[in-house]
Formats: structure tokens, C-alpha cells, sequence
């Protein structure tokens, strides 16, 4: 079970994911409304001081196919996270142009068909409560989910071993790995410490 850390957005935090040897981090790209969102042009100085055995995915909503294409061949992310109203098109283009990941995440909500997430040409499907909102969603809902999947949403030391039981392929966590908005080394080792512990 891999445990991705999103939202890194300055020198603190690559310091912070790389003393904990994490397997992926997410960097939220070119999205106002987020706290975490960063620039298209910072990402490749953070991306160079990112222990390179941690996989390195762009989070995007509705961004232009060449954005997403550019940061892949300037080896600044290695997986793409579909965050917005992407559609399959977007999805196929991508696979047209690119070998690395897709990840298409959808928000947990009364409006969501799992058939549309069970049908989704994404490499992963991501299910989330919202976006960056820190809240969870009823777990019991991912019994619909019949493929691989990853897991975000309000993921803390405080239930994710309780994650841990729905055995998704990653969990995904941002606010959960920061103290006073800021990502630490401590709190993303108590997170890896709760992960290597028995599900309860």
C-alpha cells in the first residue's frame, strides 16, 4: 500500500517527504482556489530536490493538454492526476501522448455513478470527498468500486489504519501531514508508522 503526500509547495516540504522516503508526492498546478497550488514554472526547481526515488505526480483541474504534456517532457512529474470535469477524451488524448500514469479522481457525492468510476480509462481512479476540503466520506461506499483504487479525503494518524481496511493500492493525504499548514517530517513518520502497524 503506497502512501502519497499532496499539496507540497515549497523547499520545507521537499525536505519533509524526502527524510520520510514517501513513495509519491502531489503537486497542485496552476488552481487558484487551492492554498496548495503552485505555479507551472516553480515546479521543476522543487521537482530537482525531490529524493528521485519518489514518484512525482501533477494534480490539474481542466488544464490545457499541453500544460500537463510539457511538465511530463521536461521530467518535472511522472504521473498526471485528473482533478476537474476531464472526460475520457482528455483521458485518450493522453494516453496518445504520453506513457506515464493517469489518475482520475472523483469526488464521493449523491450525484456519483460508480459505474462511471469502474469505467474510467484512468490507470488509477482516485475517490475523494472533495477537493483539498480535509473531510471524509462514508468508506462503505468503496464496496462499489470494483478496480484498482486510491483513497483521499480527511486521511489522518487518526484513521488511516481504519483506510488501511478498504485495501486501497495508495492512500493520499495532505492536510493530514501538516502542523499549522505546514508539512512535517514528524507527522508524515507517525502516518508511515501507522501504515506499517496491523490494520485495526
Amino acid at each position: 500500500m503506497k502512501l502519497k503526500i499532496c499539496g507540497l509547495k515549497n523547499e520545507t516540504d521537499i525536505q519533509a517527504v524526502n527524510q520520510a522516503k514517501i513513495d509519491m508526492v502531489g503537486f497542485v498546478i496552476d488552481y487558484p482556489p487551492s492554498k496548495r497550488s503552485i505555479q507551472k514554472q516553480e515546479i521543476k526547481k522543487l521537482a530537482d530536490k525531490l529524493d528521485p526515488s519518489i514518484m512525482k505526480v501533477g494534480v490539474f483541474v481542466d488544464a490545457p493538454l499541453d500544460t500537463m504534456l510539457d511538465l511530463v517532457q521536461e521530467g518535472s512529474i511522472d504521473a498526471i492526476q485528473l482533478h476537474g470535469q476531464e472526460q475520457e477524451d482528455m483521458i485518450e488524448q493522453l494516453k496518445k501522448q504520453t506513457t506515464v500514469p493517469i489518475i482520475q479522481a472523483f469526488q464521493v457525492d449523491p450525484k456519483l455513478s460508480f459505474d462511471t468510476v469502474n469505467a474510467s480509462k484512468a490507470d488509477l481512479v482516485l475517490l475523494d470527498a472533495g477537493k483539498g476540503e480535509g473531510k471524509t466520506f462514508d468508506w462503505d461506499q468503496l464496496q462499489e468500486v470494483k478496480r484498482k483504487f486510491a483513497l483521499a479525503g480527511g486521511i489522518d494518524a487518526h484513521n488511516i489504519r481504519q483506510a488501511m481496511r478498504y485495501e486501497p493500492y495508495m492512500i493520499d493525504v495532505s492536510s493530514g501531514a501538516e502542523e499549522n499548514g505546514q508539512k512535517t517530517a514528524a507527522r508524515i513518520q507517525e502516518l508511515i508508522q501507522k501504515m506499517k502497524g496491523q490494520p485495526q
